[in-house]
């Protein structure tokens, strides 16, 4: 998240505003973390019924939960103003994030829907707008909005992959994600075409914002992806599936990179 954030801000050249990119920097360090601790509180009946999350601080008993949430709100608290000093834009997108993520997501949809995820990737993109609105003092602009789109497109083939090689934690947990509803090769499908979304969204930004040997390298991470989504489609299977959710991780960070370095050099 914060790396978005990072190549969100040099969308709008930090260089020019260092104050800016300092403090809404800060800000989302510390709203997410707060964020992470609140949806581990919400998670955490279920969190223990799963071998995956098992171990994590709450169910295993090393935090109280309400510790937790309240080290989640302090955070919070916190990062709104450092937010606010930067640009009041700033603020408002980490309130949407909040919005988005542990309420909507967490809270209200995540149980109830297998396109809980669709709602929750909307917060993904936020980091981006946080930054770009400290760096700016503006609340919007379509440049950063294409980045923000690129992680909500992203989210599901994260999620769903991962979802298809812990198929049998969340049936257990009761958590309804959508390999769990409407089984592993309509999910593998849905992420193919997810992904094939993600390189066309994602070529059209490299045509039109980056330079040639930066654009190279999105073609080449986007061949991956297409390809490990093919496999995945074919087999439907947990190793497929599993490989997938690591490439996912690694493109997007590679992705964030790229934008950087195409602003810097």
């Amino acid at each position: 998240m914060v790396l978005a954030g990072i190549a969100g801000s040099f969308l709008a050249n930090p260089a020019k505003e260092v104050k800016g990119f300092i403090l809404s920097l800060a800000a989302l360090y510390i709203a997410a973390s707060g964020i992470n601790a609140i949806t581990n509180y919400i998670d955490r009946d279920i969190d223990s019924k799963m071998r995956r999350t098992c171990n994590r601080a709450i169910p295993s008993g090393k935090i109280k939960p309400i510790n937790a949430l309240l080290f989640g709100i302090i955070l919070l608290a916190i990062s709104l103003p450092i937010a606010w000093i930067a640009s009041p834009y700033s603020s408002f997108w980490i309130i949407f994030g909040v919005i988005f993520d542990p309420v909507l997501y967490n809270w209200l949809t995540k149980r109830k829907t297998p396109f809980n995820i669709i709602i929750g990737s909307f917060a993904g993109g936020v980091p981006v707008f946080v930054m770009w609105s400290g760096v700016t003092d503006k609340l919007f602009s379509l440049i950063p909005f294409y980045l923000f789109m690129v992680i909500v497109i992203w989210t599901p083939i994260h999620i769903w992959s991962i979802s298809i090689k812990y198929y049998d934690d969340y049936k257990t947990a009761g958590v309804p994600m959508l390999p769990v509803v409407y089984g592993k090769k309509l999910a593998s499908r849905l992420i193919g075409a997810f992904a094939l979304l993600l390189t066309a969204f994602t070529t059209a930004i490299g045509i039109a914002e980056l330079n040639l040997p930066f654009l190279i390298l999105i073609e080449a991470l986007n061949f991956v992806m297409l390809l490990l989504s093919i496999k995945t489609i074919l087999s439907s299977n947990e190793k497929d599936s599993f490989m997938l959710f690591i490439y996912s991780n690694v493109y997007l960070a590679i992705l964030f990179i790229i934008i950087i370095l195409n602003k810097m050099l």
